[in-house]
C-alpha cells in the first residue's frame, strides 16, 4: 500500500460519524457490498492482534472498541503514514465488522478503502471506521474509540 498523503489522513480523522448524503457527496457515492474483503480484513487483525498482543475477543462492538483502544493507548509511537493507513484498514474492518454485528445496518464502499462506511440507513447515518483509527493515532486520546461508541450507540438508540 502507497502511503496516502498526511494530511488526507489528517482530514479522515475529523469525519467519523456524517449523514450519508455528507459522506457521499466528501468521499463518493457508498455503495452495498464488499463484506467478503472486509470480513477477512477483520479475521486478519483479530489474529494479528491475539498472536501478538494476547488479547482475547468477546464480542460486543462495545468491547472491540475497548480492546482496540487500550492496544492503541499502548502503542509506542505514532505509526509512520503507510502503517497507519494498514492499521486503519484492519483495526476499522474489525470495529466495523462487529458494529454491524450489535447495532446492525450495512457495509457501503467507496472507491478508497480509508473512506468505506457502516451505514445505518433507518438515521441515513455513516460511520466510517477506519476514520475512528486514524482519529484514534493522529489526536491521541481526544479522539477515544470508547467515546466514539457510546457516541455512535447514542446517536442510534435515542431515536
Amino acid at each position: 500500500m502507497t502511503a496516502p498523503k498526511p494530511d488526507l489522513l489528517a482530514q479522515a480523522a475529523t469525519h467519523l460519524i456524517l449523514d450519508s448524503s455528507e459522506a457521499d457527496a466528501r468521499y463518493g457515492e457508498g455503495r452495498p457490498g464488499l463484506e467478503e474483503a472486509l470480513d477477512d480484513w477483520a479475521h486478519q487483525a483479530r489474529h494479528n492482534l491475539t498472536e501478538a498482543f494476547g488479547v482475547t475477543w468477546n464480542g460486543p462492538s462495545e468491547d472491540t472498541a475497548d480492546n482496540l483502544e487500550t492496544l492503541a493507548t499502548h502503542w509506542p509511537e505514532r505509526p509512520d503514514d503507510e502503517t497507519l493507513a494498514g492499521m486503519a484498514l484492519e483495526w476499522g474492518a474489525l470495529l466495523g465488522e462487529d458494529l454491524l454485528a450489535d447495532l446492525g445496518g450495512h457495509w457501503v464502499q467507496r472507491a478508497d478503502a480509508l473512506h468505506h462506511a457502516v451505514r445505518f440507513p433507518r438515521l441515513a447515518l455513516d460511520f466510517l471506521p477506519m476514520h475512528a483509527i486514524l482519529a484514534r493515532f493522529i489526536m491521541g486520546e481526544d479522539a477515544s474509540l470508547e467515546a466514539m461508541h457510546e457516541d455512535l450507540v447514542q446517536r442510534l438508540t435515542s431515536s
